[in-house]
């Protein structure tokens, strides 16, 4: 189990440099806040940063990262709920 945390954590750091790297202060900022409250969304957002700023070969600011946050949110809606009255 601790072999399988430090391995984790390990990934995370390397994320967060490589983050540095292509995010500008702000949007490392941001990211370290979706670290603290959802690492998985961490996780698949700095890849997905990491993969546009290759693409597009300049830092990525903050409200990029927003735009891809909340597409990486949005939930679809499958169900719907019907409220029935006498």
């Amino acid at each position: 189990m601790k072999k399988e945390e430090a391995e984790e954590q390990k990934i995370i750091e390397q994320l967060k440099i490589a983050l540095r790297q292509v995010c500008e202060f702000s949007a490392y900022d941001r990211m370290t806040n979706v670290l603290m409250t959802n690492p998985k969304l961490f996780a698949h957002a700095s890849q997905r940063i990491i993969q546009y700023a290759s693409k597009t070969g300049r830092k990525i600011n903050e409200r990029e990262v927003l735009v891809l946050l909340s597409s990486l949110r949005e939930i679809p809606k499958t169900g719907q709920i019907s409220i029935k009255r006498k």
